[in-house]
């Protein structure tokens, strides 16, 4: 078979996606790989051919948008970008297709999804958190509503339906349509709670502990469990970070996640707890001028590090609940203290609280972030649930081998 594999967002939606691939790959499948360039030597890393979705520059200006990590405009922001990229993201594919060609996309590859109805292709969405399928059973959590999952159930579904049609579909739906007439085809709505999910297959690589299925979800979604991501040649630790961490007790490790441009306040704030709760740090931030000059010894800035590696060496996780990040931590067992921004982070930070490994702080308050980070460190609760979690992860099937399972259905 050959899979056309679509990856759209930033580390945390690439990940995913690429170990899907690669097991793809190692089953003797054919496997093209999109995203944007910026992720190309990790691609290249990993054995697969990269079809570049715009360049690096491209995908740098939009992580240099403020607005993508404001709730209110966040969506818009992001609209704007896969809107002006989606004629190329459906020219990439058509370029490539071939009679065996089964079209794998993430959430948003909306150019996946039009090429799959234009050609008449098999396809799978494939959903990273749950917060995406827009459902009135299980709604997901909202910044300022907190209050949304003791609604009545019709309540819930009026909401649901509201954020798609005054919202979603006011931001997205007039330019998706226009696009569409381009390519021959009529014209949709309630695109992101109903068209954005291909009719072949939903996949959501994600565990029935933490998003039970629901009613009201696509009725042909697959669940697979959480696929970490630990490729091989990536599980290495810098001689500096190495050494760093043998040299005295597990930090916290603070990160603002791989994409999030405007962190300085996070750091600053990360700074000023390490300092009061007396503790270690390891600052993860790709963007350097975010972090302040002259960092005392008991705390290391790092550009980068393989979270597989480095979370089970962490006393307490601090990020901002990015769906890969959160599984990671997850996996190595280790408490949470999630400070979300925007988009998922939000449901994500909820069910992690709900499972008693994280603790939701909506704050840039150094005080309440040391206070937290200590009762995360001692707590038995928190560390009893962590394990039990991590336990989960360890008993569960094989996330990548029900992926692939699922999508090589697809061909037969």
């Amino acid at each position: 078979m050959h899979f056309i594999v679509t990856a759209i967002g930033s580390a945390g939606d690439i990940n995913p996606m690429l170990m899907i691939a690669c097991e793809l790959d190692r089953r003797g499948h054919s496997v093209d790989f999109i995203a944007n360039g910026y992720f190309e030597q990790k691609v290249e890393k990993a054995g697969l051919k990269l079809l570049p979705l715009g360049s690096a520059d491209l995908y740098l200006k939009a992580v240099d948008d403020a607005r993508i990590w404001n709730p209110p405009t966040a969506f818009q922001a992001v609209w704007e970008t896969i809107k002006d990229s989606l004629r190329l993201s459906v020219s990439i594919i058509e370029e490539n297709l071939r009679p065996d060609s089964i079209l794998v996309g993430s959430s948003l590859a909306f150019g996946n999804r039009i090429t799959q109805e234009k050609h008449g292709v098999k396809g799978s969405t494939v959903h990273l958190a749950p917060s995406v399928i827009l459902s009135g059973h299980d709604p997901m959590a909202m910044p300022g509503l907190p209050f949304v999952s003791s609604m009545p159930l019709q309540a819930r579904h009026l909401l649901m339906s509201a954020i798609d049609l005054l919202w979603l579909d006011t931001t997205c739906r007039d330019d998706l349509n226009r696009i569409r007439k381009e390519y021959g085809l009529p014209p949709i709505k309630s695109v992101m709670r109903n068209w954005m999910h291909s009719p072949d297959q939903v996949i959501g690589t994600f565990p029935s502990w933490f998003a039970e299925p629901q009613p009201d979800w696509p009725p042909n979604t697959v669940l697979t469990g959480f696929p970490v991501y630990d490729r091989p040649e990536d599980q290495s630790l810098t001689p500096e970070l190495e050494n760093f961490l043998q040299a005295g007790d597990a930090p916290v490790v603070f990160t603002a996640g791989s994409a999030m441009a405007y962190s300085k306040k996070h750091f600053e704030t990360a700074i000023a707890a390490t300092k009061m709760a007396g503790l270690r740090a390891v600052l993860v931030s790709a963007f350097p001028d975010q972090i302040p000059p002259n960092l005392p010894p008991n705390i290391l800035h790092v550009p980068y590090a393989p979270f597989s590696v480095l979370f089970p060496r962490a006393c307490v996780a601090q990020h901002h609940g990015g769906i890969g990040t959160s599984i990671q931590g997850l996996a190595a067992g280790v408490p949470q203290l999630v400070t979300p921004f925007a988009h998922d982070q939000f449901d994500n930070a909820f069910r992690l609280a709900k499972l008693g490994v994280a603790r939701e702080i909506n704050k840039l308050n150094p005080t309440l972030w040391a206070k937290t980070v200590t009762e995360l460190q001692n707590t038995k609760s928190y560390q009893a649930a962590c394990q039990r979690t991590k336990q989960l992860m360890i008993e569960s099937p094989p996330a990548l081998v029900l992926a692939a399972d699922a999508l090589e259905t697809l061909g037969r």
